[in-house]
């Protein structure tokens, strides 16, 4: 399967009006074109911008991270599928500044099993990628009926806002010594209401994360509020967003908070002081069902509390409420 996109001279000089005659571009120029199934591509769509017709995006389905063929499955079976390649995308994106002349195809981090040996048995496993980023982190897979759009300039302009102003970092959990979680942070002053450059940031961004209120480290410091984004799933989305438009340092930031994430085990739901979800004694045998500041009053439906099995034990509440007044009463 020839990996140089057939169409997409005569669709790019379509649209974009050229004068000159068609030419031919390689769009997929990060894959190799000696290896199967490596330099296999299908499916390729193209968009451009209508504000600035030198730029163009392609999408397609790549191969470029799956093992090379391995040969006893071509033997056997008469196919380069591979057990190596469970995991492992196959959607692709390229750009173009130059109306189509030249395309670059981004290097990202992620699953691959590109350079397994086809002659022995191999594992995925961690490391640069052609095809779209973030997807094996969160349990999916990009493959499949590719489409492309160009978005609105906003996104690029707050690409560029935050690879000046933001930062990616790790913040301490509140409840679970030991793990974190990620925090994309942008601090601005403005002289009244809420700086501009923040609102503008959260609309590029489809209204993820949140602004704070005033804040003020130290006395003779600038109020100030920030825009954050707190949980895994939501600081993925805006990398991804934001990823086209960032420099190496905040991609590399970036990478080495997300790598120190999805290194940490799952953390179970609830806070573990409360003892084990459901159970009806807390930790020091108190009868937690029973131990209510204010006797449930049910309205409609629910005579009970539904929710009584999960809440904390309000004996542990009320002791630990008495100790702490003890001790500041103490001399």
């Amino acid at each position: 399967m020839s990996r140089k996109l057939a169409l997409l001279p005569v669709v790019v000089a379509c649209a974009l009006c050229l004068a000159a005659p068609a030419f031919g571009s390689e769009v997929s120029v990060g894959s190799p074109s000696e290896t199967t199934p490596q330099n296999h591509q299908n499916e390729p769509a193209v968009a451009i911008d209508a504000n600035h017709p030198s730029f163009a995006v392609a999408g397609w389905n790549e191969f470029a991270d799956w093992a090379p063929c391995p040969q006893a499955d071509a033997v056997q079976f008469g196919t380069c599928a591979d057990p190596a390649d469970d995991g492992v995308g196959g959607s692709a994106v390229a750009f173009s500044f130059d109306s189509g002349k030249s395309w670059i195809q981004p290097t990202y981090t992620g699953w691959t099993a590109a350079d397994c040996d086809p002659t022995s048995a191999c594992s995925a496993h961690e490391g640069p990628i052609l095809t779209l980023p973030w997807y094996f982190e969160n349990r999916l897979v990009s493959f499949g009926d590719p489409a492309v759009a160009v978005g609105p300039i906003p996104v690029v302009a707050a690409g560029g806002f935050f690879d000046g102003e933001g930062s990616t970092d790790l913040e301490k959990h509140r409840t679970h010594p030991g793990h974190f979680y990620p925090v994309l942070y942008v601090p601005q002053s403005a002289e009244v209401g809420v700086a501009p450059g923040l609102l503008r940031l959260k609309s590029a961004l489809s209204d993820l994360g949140a602004i704070s209120g005033i804040r003020k480290d130290r006395p003779d410091e600038t109020p100030y509020r920030r825009w954050r984004v707190v949980t895994t799933v939501k600081a993925q989305v805006t990398l991804h967003l934001l990823w086209p438009f960032i420099g190496d340092v905040k991609r590399e930031q970036a990478r080495a908070v997300m790598r120190t994430i999805y290194a940490q085990p799952d953390l179970t739901r609830g806070n573990p002081a409360f003892g084990v979800a459901g159970s009806r004694y807390c930790l020091r045998g108190h009868d937690k069902w029973n131990a209510r500041v204010r006797p449930f009053r049910g309205r409609g439906r629910n005579e009970e509390d539904p929710l009584n099995h999960f809440r904390q034990c309000m004996t542990c509440v009320r002791e630990g409420a008495q100790a702490r007044r003890n001790k500041k009463r103490r001399p």
